[in-house]
């Protein structure tokens, strides 16, 4: 995607959110960006167990 928005000659920014994901993953071309603003999320905690009655 990044990729393809950079060869665009329209202007454009892209938000990427990482649920739980370490945003080190995301490659290095990308985070340089100044058009692509990252938010990380914490990692969403697992569910409870389910009880039996």
């Amino acid at each position: 995607m990044h990729a393809s928005l950079t060869r665009q000659t329209v202007p454009w920014e892209a938000v990427l959110v990482l649920d739980g994901a370490d945003p080190a993953l995301v490659p290095a071309p990308v985070t340089a960006d100044p058009r692509v603003r990252i938010l990380a999320l914490p990692r969403p905690a697992p569910p409870a167990p389910a009880t039996s009655a």
